[in-house]
């Protein structure tokens, strides 16, 4: 039953602290520019999720531990099977912090937190922070060389100067740097037992260190190559090591930085025990080692019950009106870790047509049907993609351009008997599949490729007759 009471106390807390707040100005302006039921309704709108967000992060602090950890265990089981393998990796170090705190209470769950959180360090997460830091290598290049009166012209990542031209890849962000930094500034913070402020600052200065040393580091490259017509060393030949000996600025100005702070204060007046940071009963540890292993124990009866694939049929010549022929193109589709794939070529009434196959007996990390490795398209260039469907049953189809020749691409994906364009998706169903079957289903990608010849109408029209008749699996 609703409280009045409590829903008076929350509205006049929200509403006094929201009404001189920087919302209530942003509202405020925005109505004057447009329409104000669609500022109130955007408004409003904005407000409800970030209430629904705040609410949901507030209910899952008040859950205990046991079910925070069956909650865990299972998303990260849906995350591997599931073949999303960064998932997996960012909720590794959770899960570890989860069973800790379920198997010895809160006090050892938070002296965990500073070590599991070092695992971060080591999860390919960093990699989506590389456009961001190459901009900004790129644009203080510009500047710098602006300053120093070289004239550059930049296109992109790419620099243009009289002596040559260089490019800013994605290696020259200076990603390694600051990795390598953050966890040095990490490590010294837990070394000092420093408070979370402290070990803001050691981030802040060893991030900010990093990002100017690769500045640097690139300007200098540049420059030599401006000032030596590309013959410096650090252009014909290496510039790695010149990297990493600048980065001992950032070792030194980190170690400089510590030897001026304070030692932290020691605490005192401690209790070994609170409330919540008692030992853990036996029965309790049981319980909680149990729902642990969740995830080990319904992966070895998953693989125990994995499916034996049936033998492989080619479609006859009847069903579709095609002629089996064997495959001449130098198309190479890919599936490298499939447990049996099949490719076979068609005569559809003057059309070549050849189809791929490739069966996943089960699917997890690394052997997926979007998997890095897996390609149809090979080394052509997909000019549109749509979605086209025959007889209920959706295809991605895709049009390639490969050395001024046409070709059409028909892609689907089948798990437990359901159709998808999309290889996540389908991946994501195979997970809850075998989350609630506790049992592998057979995965199946396809593909079909059809030369165009003046038009692709003609060999759409082919494709079409060639699923219709049974040709695709």
């Amino acid at each position: 039953m609703l409280d009045l009471g409590v829903i008076a106390v929350v509205f006049g807390t929200i509403f006094l602290v929201e009404l001189p707040d920087k919302t209530f100005i942003a509202a405020l302006v925005l109505s004057t520019r447009y329409p104000a039921l669609a500022v109130w309704l955007g408004v409003g709108t904005a407000f409800l999720v970030q209430t629904l967000v705040a609410v949901t992060a507030g209910a899952l602090a008040t859950l205990l531990p046991k079910e925070l950890l069956t909650g865990v265990a299972l998303t990260w089981q849906i995350m591997y099977r599931a073949g999303i393998q960064l998932g997996a990796e960012l909720l590794l170090p959770v899960l570890l912090a989860v069973s800790i705190l379920a198997l010895f209470g809160r006090h050892a769950a938070r002296a965990s937190v500073a070590p599991l959180g070092y695992l971060l360090f080591a999860i390919p997460f960093w990699d989506y922070f590389t456009p961001y830091a190459q901009w900004a290598t790129t644009k203080v290049a510009q500047v710098l060389l602006r300053v120093v009166g070289v004239p550059a012209y930049f296109q992109g990542s790419r620099v243009q100067i009289p002596a040559g031209e260089f490019e800013i890849s994605g290696g020259c962000s200076g990603l390694h740097y600051m990795i390598v930094a953050l966890a040095l500034a990490v490590f010294l913070g837990e070394l000092r037992r420093d408070g979370w402020k402290l070990r803001l600052r050691w981030c802040v200065i060893a991030l900010v260190a990093a990002l100017v040393v690769n500045w640097v580091r690139v300007f200098v490259i540049i420059l030599a190559g401006h000032l030596t017509h590309m013959e410096h060393y650090l252009v014909k030949e290496s510039h790695y090591g010149f990297g990493w000996v600048l980065f001992l600025l950032v070792i030194i100005t980190l170690f400089a930085a510590e030897r001026r702070a304070p030692p932290p204060a020691a605490p005192t007046n401690i209790p070994p025990y609170g409330p919540g940071n008692e030992p853990r009963a036996i029965g309790w540890r049981v319980v909680a080692a149990l729902l642990i292993s969740v995830p080990l124990a319904m992966n070895v009866l998953i693989r125990a019950r994995t499916p034996v694939l049936a033998a492989a049929t080619s479609p006859g010549a009847t069903a579709n009106r095609c002629i089996p022929m064997a495959t001449q193109s130098d198309w190479a589709p890919q599936h490298r870790f499939a447990d049996r794939d099949q490719r076979l070529g068609f005569d559809c009434g003057g059309v070549d047509i050849e189809s791929y196959s490739a069966w996943y007996r089960e699917q997890h990390m690394r052997k997926k049907l979007d998997a890095y490795d897996n390609h149809f398209a090979g080394e052509a260039t997909v000019v549109s993609s749509e979605v086209e469907t025959v007889n209920g049953r959706p295809f991605q189809a895709l049009r390639l351009e490969d050395r001024g020749q046409s070709a059409l691409l028909w892609i689907s994906y089948r798990v437990a008997e359901r159709e998808f364009t999309n290889p996540v998706a389908a991946q994501f169903w195979y997970s809850f599949n075998t989350m609630f079957t506790l049992r592998s289903p057979v995965s199946l990608a396809v593909a079909a490729r059809a030369q165009c010849a003046a038009d692709c109408d003609k060999a759409r029209a082919a494709l079409e007759q060639f699923a219709n008749g049974g040709g695709i699996p």
